[in-house]
């Protein structure tokens, strides 16, 4: 194992509370993801989000929907189109150089003197940081009763079909719709306790009962990661300087990084 390294602040999840954090923070935090994957909670999960436009924007969340915007991916009618998101992303942690360890587990946390010792395993081995502060922003790692409810989503495919946003409440199938034309996203909705053979069940099941006029669609995709209804507490502190913001919470990826810019700049 490496000797200690130290940085003030670790956060826990690419989410975008987490990146929200990470560049409130600059170099003074390092951001450890497990996946490889960036803004997980919105894009891998296919929620599309809601009240886009109801954010208020910090210089850097403006700059970062202006960049959605300007690229065709967020609407005026507040429309996403939701996979595009990840390629903005990657190039702005790029660009920005970023502190982040993408396929990286951590193995443990340790209080350490005032902070904490956390040690992590990727493809160089096992390591160490020793940090003042921790911030976990993972949805899947939030305290059991914050989590209020769940769904399932997929991607469908529609054909020349344009379906309204209500067209499948009766079948308990529930439809969002993207930006672009026959982009729609189903959810299933589950129980809190629901594990992934049992959701996928549910989801297949529903689909082989689904309405007449939807005979002719196909599901292209299942999300990779369950979108989840987060209730906020008013303290979110875990253990001494170790703090829960599971970016979940929040209605649309814009709101969620400006929660992790605010939450990083109280401190």
């Amino acid at each position: 194992m490496s000797n200690n390294r130290y940085y003030p602040t670790i956060i826990l999840g690419a989410t975008f509370a987490g990146l929200g954090a990470s560049y409130a923070c600059g170099k003074e935090a390092l951001l450890i993801e497990r996946s490889d994957l960036v803004g997980y909670e919105f894009i891998n999960s296919y929620n599309l989000g809601e009240a886009w436009h109801a954010t208020l924007l910090s210089e850097e969340g403006a700059k970062l929907k202006n960049e959605l915007m300007e690229r065709g991916i967020l609407s005026e009618e507040g429309r996403v189109h939701i996979p595009a998101i990840a390629p903005v992303l990657y190039k702005k942690i790029g660009c920005d150089s970023l502190p982040i360890l993408l396929h990286t587990d951590v193995a443990d946390i340790r209080q350490s003197g005032a902070g904490y010792e956390v040690t992590i395993y990727n493809a160089s081995g096992f390591s160490s940081y020793r940090t003042d502060r921790i911030i976990d922003t993972r949805p899947e790692y939030a305290p059991a009763h914050m989590i209020k409810s769940k769904c399932l989503n997929a991607m469908l495919n529609c054909g020349e079909d344009d379906p309204e946003p209500s067209a499948g409440a009766e079948s308990h199938l529930l439809l969002t719709k993207g930006k672009l034309k026959g982009e729609i996203v189903v959810k299933v909705p589950l129980e809190v306790e629901d594990d992934w053979p049992t959701a996928r069940h549910r989801l297949h099941q529903l689909w082989a009962g689904r309405p007449k006029q939807w005979e002719s669609w196909t599901i292209s995709s299942v999300a990779g990661f369950f979108e989840l209804q987060i209730e906020l507490e008013t303290s979110n502190e875990i253990e001494p300087n170790w703090f829960s913001l599971p970016s979940a919470a929040y209605r649309n990826p814009l709101e969620a990084f400006e929660a992790g810019l605010r939450f990083e700049r109280r401190y």
